[in-house]
């Protein structure tokens, strides 16, 4: 990124809703290393939510992997910037692999007894 695209960025953040804050060094590294604590969260996920909890801010993300769970025990208004993912369906044990196979069995056979 050059010079004066950097420039051109800083300047629409001022003249945004976006506020840039200064936190006391010692209390917000206390919160980030509890997020670190508590959620086991990455470390950037700890600053940002130690911002969001000293400044009554909103946590602007698309990460539900990890801060999920935050949002779920924080009091920290969240702004989701993708929907949360649909889980994946669970692969079969395999034993349940075999029943399934052993049932369809059955049915077959069933049908095909019912055919005679």
């Amino acid at each position: 990124m050059n010079a004066d695209v950097a420039q051109a960025a800083l300047r629409k953040i001022h003249v945004s809703p976006i506020t840039i804050v200064e936190p006391d060094t010692d209390t917000f590294l206390h919160e980030a290393a509890r997020f670190k604590v508590v959620y086991g969260i990455p470390l950037g996920d700890c600053f940002l939510c130690a911002t969001a909890s000293l400044f009554q801010g909103t946590i602007v993300t698309s990460d539900h992997n990890d801060l999920d769970p935050v949002e779920e025990a924080e009091q920290y208004p969240f702004l989701w910037i993708r929907p949360k993912p649909e889980p994946k369906p669970k692969e079969p044990t395999p034993r349940e692999k075999a029943e399934r196979a052993l049932a369809e069995a059955m049915r077959r056979i069933a049908e095909l007894e019912a055919k005679q």
